[in-house]
């Protein structure tokens, strides 16, 4: 009997309000998986800078200003919506540079169809219940992990694969000798890569399986006119090159459990136990090429109708292909009696995380009458 990871993910109510402008009321969404706002990344994230995989690297992913352990950070898109009266009351989505304090939402150009270099840094909240007891039963399910650069401290949980980190040279040219060969068996799973502008088409990535490990044969996307082509991937040794096709690894996503000291004592010894879910985020920028919006319209350019979320969560042109069923397809193989009990659980615990929902969209406030524009601002708080 199996459970299937994606299950153990439970939902969440976000607000996505415009603080100064709430006559244009709420634009609350219920997703499994998001991006967090700027507000949130400020208050949660202990990774600075956010640094991009391989993969992201691979699909375009543009630098950002900070350095760490000899690699450049990322910009990531953010779900925070900001206001001026020179917008003409429109939303528009910022993206957030590698050290979070920083943001740029540099005028028009952010949620129009053209960007597709800002990486994705995703979020979800799973059932803590259930987390708890399939560590019980399976000691590797769910791993966690202390993590530490210089005074900083972490953890991560193990949740789901993806593509990850270069082969290296060597490894690149045999595997395409492999493939060429016939001597690579695919997987018939694919990864979303980057968006085709001139062809509105999305380049879909496929993996393959050589000596128990998968591996991704990805079409690369460069900018090669600028600081991007100067990048090099986690080796240190190689640079990204004008090369049609690379390979990358496939290998278990680490998540940041950003409420950690709020966990029980069968995560945490010295947990409070006050969570109602485990808030985890992706340690890295896992991937980079989808743009934001598929047209450039200030009132509907974003977090609700955004591409990125469609991508996350399966909706619309992504029920296919998407996060969800890229990230989290594996599945728990466990006993009967045990799987049984498994499912009861996580279906207990996601009826709880949808009335939680339910009852957050509730106290949101009914609108209330503009009363002028204002000076350029930045929603800082929660969204």
């Amino acid at each position: 009997m199996k459970v299937k990871l994606k299950d153990f993910v439970v939902p969440t109510m976000l607000e996505n309000k415009i603080v100064r402008r709430p006559d244009l009321g709420d634009h609350k969404t219920e997703d499994l998986v998001f991006i967090r706002s700027i507000g949130e990344l400020k208050k949660l994230s202990k990774i600075k800078p956010i640094k991009p995989t391989d993969y992201a690297l691979m699909n375009n992913s543009t630098p950002s200003f900070g350095q760490v352990d000899n690699r450049w950070g990322c910009v990531a898109w953010s779900r925070t919506v900001s206001y001026s009266s020179f917008d003409q009351c429109n939303l528009r989505p910022l993206a957030v540079d590698g050290y979070v304090d920083c943001v740029c939402n540099d005028g028009y150009d952010l949620a129009y169809e053209g960007i597709t270099r800002f990486a994705l840094w995703p979020a979800l909240h799973l059932g803590l219940e259930s987390v708890i007891s399939a560590r019980n039963i399976d000691k590797n399910a769910f791993k966690m992990w202390i993590c530490t650069r210089g005074d900083e401290v972490w953890r991560t949980i193990e949740f789901g694969e993806y593509p990850k980190t270069y082969v290296g040279k060597e490894l690149n040219i045999k595997l395409n000798e492999l493939l060429k060969e016939g001597k690579l068996t695919p997987t018939n799973k694919t990864y979303t890569g980057w968006a085709d502008l001139d062809t509105g088409r999305i380049v879909h990535n496929q993996e393959y399986e050589f000596e128990g490990n998968k591996y991704v044969r990805v079409k690369i996307k460069l900018n090669i006119s600028d600081s991007l082509a100067q990048y090099y991937f986690s080796d240190e040794t190689i640079k990204r090159e004008n090369t049609k096709y690379l390979w990358v690894k496939v290998e278990p996503i680490k998540w940041v459990i950003d409420n950690w000291d709020m966990l029980p004592t069968q995560l945490n010894p010295q947990g409070s136990g006050e969570a109602e879910y485990i808030d985890i985020q992706t340690q890295e920028a896992i991937t980079s090429g989808i743009p934001f919006s598929p047209s450039f319209d200030y009132n509907v350019s974003n977090w609700r109708t955004s591409r990125v979320r469609k991508y996350l969560n399966g909706i619309e042109e992504f029920s296919k292909n998407n996060f969800l069923s890229e990230a989290l397809d594996m599945e728990l193989e466990l006993n009967q009696q045990k799987t049984r009990l498994i499912s009861q659980m996580i279906k207990k615990e996601f009826e709880t995380a949808k009335a939680r929902v339910e009852e957050d969209a509730r106290r949101i406030k009914t609108p209330r009458p503009y009363r002028g524009p204002f000076t350029a601002t930045l929603n800082d708080g929660d969204d």
